[in-house]
């Protein structure tokens, strides 16, 4: 009898230890700018990192993502930004996310015309234009606005 209550008391003490260990789930949402003029950026990739989860902000730069472990890694990614890693536990407290342009430098591109196809087409196409003259009309208006802010 004192040995099923010793094997019950380490089972208890192995549940609870495990579950301080998990973490709790909770709502993610934030808001996403540009760190440069503090716009929103829209369509941002929000996804938890090895994971199948995830979400794109709105046209507010706004996000929401549903039964988050705290301890998960959440990336926000986004063409021409930098790629932001961050726990979700910390944008709980952040809730404004800021992303910033990515820079790169790109090396010297030199383009050399080695390809006759392209020149035989292009000379083509300007030997079968008609030597009528052909006209044409184009509206358009032009619309004048004040910021205020």
């Amino acid at each position: 009898m004192q040995h099923v209550k010793f094997l019950l008391l380490i089972f208890l003490v192995g549940q609870c230890v495990f579950l301080a260990g998990q973490s709790t789930r909770v709502n993610v949402e934030g808001r996403i700018i540009n760190v440069v003029n503090e716009e929103p950026i829209p369509y941002v990739h929000v996804y938890i990192k090895g994971l199948d989860q995830g979400t794109v902000s709105n046209l507010n730069g706004e996000f929401f993502l549903r039964n988050v472990n705290g301890v998960d890694t959440l990336v926000f990614s986004f063409i021409g930004f930098d790629t932001y890693e961050t726990p979700a536990k910390d944008v709980l407290e952040l809730e404004v996310i800021k992303l910033y342009p990515a820079t790169e430098v790109l090396n010297e591109v030199t383009l050399v015309n080695n390809d006759d196809f392209l020149y035989d087409l292009l000379a083509g196409c300007k030997k079968s234009q008609s030597g009528t003259l052909k006209t044409a009309k184009t509206y358009f208006s032009l619309n004048t606005f004040v910021d205020s802010s």
